[in-house]
């Protein structure tokens, strides 16, 4: 898999294999960094300690539409709440995705 270099070693999330939004394994819990695709553009990064249901979350969305049409994750098995803020991060100053840009989209 292509890696991105800034200081870290990350694992290209446009390189990385994508999952149909409607392929959903409930019972499997993974925590990490995830990215949403709008055809072939990423244009979300977000983190969560279970990224199964987050997707899930962001495709019911009440809100606002939501047309991505797939997501890839980067999974950590043992990491902190700050390091995932802090990978989040790193992630979102390198692809500067679209959503996380518009202040309405933000946390």
């Amino acid at each position: 898999m292509k890696e991105i270099e800034i200081k870290y070693k990350l694992p290209d999330l446009k390189q990385s294999e994508r999952y149909n939004v409607n392929n959903d394994r409930e019972n499997e819990r993974m925590q990490g960094i995830y990215a949403l695709f709008v055809g072939d553009t990423l244009v979300y990064i977000g983190k969560s300690v279970n990224v199964r249901q987050r997707v899930r979350q962001h495709k019911y969305d009440t809100c606002r539409e939501s047309p991505f049409t797939s997501f890839t994750f980067v999974g950590f098995e043992h990491i902190t709440k700050g390091e995932l803020l802090f990978y989040e991060t790193i992630y979102i100053d390198y692809y500067k995705p679209s959503w996380n840009q518009q202040k309405a989209y933000r946390r």
